[in-house]
């Protein structure tokens, strides 16, 4: 799985323009003993038709290669833009997820504390522990777009596990339900980590950067 955004090369408004300048050599070539012609006495008018034919050629060939160079500087000036946007995106989200990975561990190792209790039923109280941020995620939502479509999904699948932990404030459970609390909170301290790195690193490498993915989906 990979998500790859080139910059816009040069090489095909060159190879256009080439083919155009080349097209236009080829139209006036065509044109039998032009000079020859005009100089035995071609009419005016003729000569000025001809004159005008290879005139309006030459400036269209002209404004289609000015065309192509100025979409090619537009095209790499939004690519610029983005690649700086998807950046500072990467960085911030890479710094959140980080931080929410801390709060995953903390809970699993709270949990795990209260299993060697050995209590025959457990009192959870969620609320009291440390809460995990989507601050940037939520600020950053229209703008997830930017990640492309495989780091995007996996961004937004990830904040949305993180998010059914929102409706949990206080549970009573047994052993084995407080051991899947546990596993669930290590498994998302994992992947938040992860996913912070391969942010982290996509925020120095900018948009061009190849991802492979953390979660498999």
């Amino acid at each position: 799985m990979k998500t790859v955004r080139n910059k816009p090369s040069w090489r095909t408004p060159i190879a256009l323009s080439v083919v155009i300048i080349a097209l236009v050599f080829a139209i006036v070539l065509s044109i039998p003993h032009l000079n020859l012609q005009i100089m035995k006495g071609v009419s005016e008018v003729d000569a000025a038709i001809i004159s005008s034919l290879i005139g309006g050629t030459t400036g269209l060939a002209g404004i289609l290669i000015s065309g192509f160079i100025g979409l090619t500087i537009i095209r790499r000036d939004k690519f610029e833009s983005d690649d700086a946007e998807f950046r500072a995106v990467c960085a911030a989200l890479s710094a959140e997820l980080s931080d929410n990975s801390s709060v995953f561990s903390y809970r699993m190792k709270s949990l795990i504390a209260r299993q060697k209790l050995k209590e025959k039923t457990y009192e959870i109280d969620f609320e009291q522990m440390p809460v995990f941020c989507t601050f940037v995620y939520q600020a950053s939502v229209d703008r997830i777009g930017l990640l492309g479509p495989d780091f995007a999904r996996e961004v937004v699948a990830l904040y949305g596990r993180t998010m059914v932990w929102s409706a949990f404030k206080k549970k009573t459970c047994n052993k084995a339900e407080l051991t899947r609390y546990a596993d669930r909170a290590e498994g998302l301290s994992a992947l938040c980590s992860a996913l912070a790195s391969e942010l982290l690193k996509a925020s120095e490498l900018g948009i061009q950067h190849n991802y492979e993915g953390v979660m498999g989906t």
